[in-house]
């Protein structure tokens, strides 16, 4: 019983001082990540996007034409956001197409907090294609992704919101977030002739340790 509690003090120490060394903080062994789920029926569509209602395909449709449809959304950063940590918009998406291309894009980036002005922010400077699931490349603020070799099989693409110098240097808990993307055309790399479906789509973020005194919205 000694033996096994002084090798167990050891591993100890031992984990410690590596931590020691690389200079991680407390709360950075293991970040604790948290989901949002936003409502697909409550986008904003535009450009010939459509929202349907139906027990086999996704609710917001973006059709294959040179118009760019597209959808916005909108959410407000929850209380137990870790500040200034990067935002994951994660869309679920499917189509009979395969075979084939997509490309989506930004189309707008729009952060406010209370007692100070709204930022003006380029889509591209605070709003970014990250990775898709299936075979994907990134070109600028364009991703193309290929679609699933099994027609309706669902698929993934993230985005990621982050801070920026100069239109919205910090991003906190209560700050306003809206945001659009859209379908790109033929000239974007997008070969596709059926439409897009977006099932669902969610925020990831990081979240704050309690141990870190960030003051809290008054409620």
């Amino acid at each position: 019983m000694k033996t096994a509690t002084l090798n167990l003090l050891r591993v100890i120490a031992v984990f410690s001082i590596v931590v020691t060394i690389l200079g991680l903080p407390p709360n950075s062994y293991a970040q604790e990540l948290v989901r949002l789920s936003l409502n697909p029926f409550g986008a904003h569509l535009d450009n010939g996007a459509s929202l349907i209602a139906s027990g086999f395909d996704a609710p917001i449709r973006l059709p294959a034409n040179q118009n760019l449809p597209g959808f916005a959304l909108g959410f407000t950063i929850p209380n137990d956001y870790k500040p200034n940590t990067p935002l994951r918009i994660v869309i679920l998406w499917e189509s009979p197409a395969t075979k084939c291309i997509f490309a989506l894009r930004p189309s707008f980036l729009f952060r406010a907090r209370e007692g100070q002005p709204s930022n003006f922010s380029d889509a591209a400077g605070g709003l970014t294609p990250l990775r898709a699931s299936t075979p994907f490349s990134l070109a600028g603020d364009t991703i193309t992704m290929a679609a699933p070799d099994t027609a309706h099989q669902t698929a993934s693409v993230r985005f990621r919101i982050t801070r920026t110098p100069v239109e919205f240097p910090t991003l906190r808990q209560g700050d306003a977030i809206n945001f659009g993307v859209f379908r790109g055309d033929r000239q974007s790399g997008d070969t596709c002739n059926d439409g897009l479906g977006v099932a669902g789509v969610s925020i990831i973020y990081d979240k704050k340790d309690q141990r870190e005194n960030e003051p809290t919205v008054e409620e």
